[in-house]
């Protein structure tokens, strides 16, 4: 069970592996309110017009529209990793492209130890 984690400043919990996975999945709602936050940000960011009398404040709204696409980009594929890892047989009953490069290859968008250990167990990172 999810408990108030002690160890930083900020507020965070301690998950089991099986907690974090299934913490991570969205539901087809909220897939689709981020994709279209995706595409809003986009879109702004195409839209956004280089002023050579100020170029600091292009470059910084650039930079923060980068960001919130990279950050909403993240949750999506947080998402759809955890969905593939608690279900293995997922892409063959819904429509989701296979990935064309292994998770353990391109780099998993777990922790280390939560990428390295199996569903059933707890890694020492989340208790």
């Amino acid at each position: 069970m999810a408990t108030l984690s002690s160890n930083n400043l900020f507020q965070s919990w301690e998950l089991s592996r099986q907690e974090y996975l299934t913490g991570s999945i969205l539901t087809n709602l909220q897939i689709q309110c981020i994709q279209n936050q995706v595409a809003q940000a986009m879109q702004q960011k195409t839209l956004l017009k280089f002023n050579p009398d100020n170029i600091i404040a292009y470059a910084q709204q650039e930079a923060e529209l980068q960001g919130q696409i990279i950050a909403l980009q993240f949750l999506l594929s947080t998402s759809e990793e955890a969905a593939r890892e608690l279900d293995p047989g997922l892409e063959s009953r819904v429509n989701i492209t296979p990935r064309e490069t292994p998770p353990e290859e391109s780099g998993s968008l777990f922790p280390p130890l939560l990428a390295s250990t199996s569903v059933d167990s707890t890694p020492d990172l989340f208790n």
